[in-house]
């Protein structure tokens, strides 16, 4: 009894040598893209990958301790710098936040408040 060695893959194109080169070729393109994404992901940003800094919520238009609560969990001091009348802004919301939001912080930064 004989036994093949090598059997058909059952699919004709897979087994023609130009199109084996063509998708080794695409799937070094996209093995190249991929490196090359994550190379310029690690270049463009590398602040915020390999630390712990956050990025500042916006509290503004919230309530005083919904933005207290927003800002503690992510490791923010709140720090209420007083309080100012508004006719935009029913009393009790936060009117102004420094830095501004999106800034990116190290933990148990300070964020002044005003509402």
């Amino acid at each position: 009894m004989r036994a093949r060695r090598h059997t058909s893959s059952g699919v004709p194109l897979l087994e023609s040598a130009a199109w084996r080169a063509f998708l080794r070729d695409i799937g070094l393109i996209a093995l190249t893209f991929v490196v090359g994404y994550g190379i310029s992901v690690l270049w463009l940003s590398p602040g915020t990958v390999f630390t712990k800094d956050h990025s500042l919520p916006r509290v503004l238009e919230m309530g005083q301790a919904e933005a207290r609560r927003s800002l503690t969990g992510l490791g923010f001091r709140p720090r209420l710098d007083g309080e100012r009348h508004s006719d935009a802004f029913p009393r009790g919301t936060v009117i102004w936040q420094d830095p501004p939001e999106g800034t990116v912080l190290p933990p148990n930064s300070v964020v002044q408040l005003i509402v």
